[in-house]
């Protein structure tokens, strides 16, 4: 009877193992999908008066082309965390308050979304600009970012989590997907 236990227990554990969790979906093919999981410093002093920003990180993919820059920018009024999409070939999602929208998990990005072909601040230096905006990243934790890139003239639609600072002054840019298949759309979190 023991051994017949202790076999039973093995079979148990052996296929608990093995089942997926429905939040462990298997990749879809058509998606690009990476883990990034790096911090970047978002504020530095600004270095000259001639320099408009500094480049500290972004999202890049070359087929279909993805570049979208995490900038630091002191030509805009606030200076803050800047989102650059693809040399302005690509777009990115902003709510009301004129900032990049954070967006929870399972939002579909697609054509019918709001984008902004400008490159639109995630948030705000708010140590030196204390009554600016804060938006839907400052302090809020892990939220989603919408953005779309132009590619051979078709449109690829992507998401990216970031983990922005409550100062607004880091960024943690935690994973990104891209969808493959252009004009086809693409949840949050979807991988």
């Amino acid at each position: 009877m023991k051994i017949v236990l202790t076999a039973l227990t093995s079979i148990l554990l052996l296929v608990t193992a093995c089942k997926k969790s429905k939040d462990d979906p298997a990749p879809n093919p058509d998606i690009i999908y990476k883990t990034v999981s790096e911090t970047y410093k978002s504020y530095t002093t600004k270095p000259t008066p001639s320099s408009r920003f500094e480049y500290v990180g972004g999202i890049y993919e070359e087929t279909p082309k993805v570049s979208l820059g995490i900038l630091m920018s002191w030509e805009e009024t606030p200076n803050g965390m800047y989102l650059h999409p693809n040399n302005s070939d690509g777009a990115l999602i902003t709510g009301d308050h004129g900032l990049i929208k954070g967006l929870g998990a399972n939002v579909t990005i697609n054509a019918a979304s709001s984008w902004n072909y400008n490159s639109p601040a995630i948030s705000y230096d708010y140590v030196t600009n204390t009554t600016s905006s804060k938006g839907d990243f400052a302090g809020k934790g892990d939220k989603y970012i919408g953005f779309m890139t132009i590619d051979d003239g078709k449109k690829y639609y992507g998401w990216a989590k970031l983990n922005v600072s409550a100062d607004g002054r880091t960024v943690k840019l935690i994973e990104y997907a891209v969808q493959k298949k252009p004009e086809t759309a693409i949840k949050t979190g979807e991988k």
